[in-house]
């Protein structure tokens, strides 16, 4: 689940308004998809709102869900706007290296 932290201004409140309400709808949005191999993508879907929101941590954890689930490492998750909040932490860059 994705955690809403307090925002630190006016400006900054409004703006996490927003995004929580986008979140929370895209989190309805993805539990109303019925699929049998959905192979992570909802955890990846997921892994980029908590990007946005800030929150590094379940970020990369929903990441490791997806791709132990099956999602493909692709060059979309290099380019992904979303993603590339993360690209700052090691942890993120380690899970992205190119392995073999």
């Amino acid at each position: 689940m994705v955690r809403i932290h307090p925002p630190q201004s006016t400006r900054n409140a409004r703006t996490r308004n927003h995004l929580g309400c986008a979140a929370r709808c895209a989190q309805s949005a993805l539990r109303a998809k019925t699929g049998r191999f959905r192979y992570g993508r909802h955890l990846l879907w997921a892994g980029r709102i908590a990007a946005v929101l800030g929150d590094t941590g379940t970020a990369l954890s929903l990441l490791r869900g997806a791709f132990a689930r099956g999602c493909g490492h692709d060059v979309r998750l290099h380019t992904d706007v979303d993603l590339s909040l993360l690209s700052a932490d090691e942890r993120h860059r380690e899970m992205l290296r190119p392995r073999g």
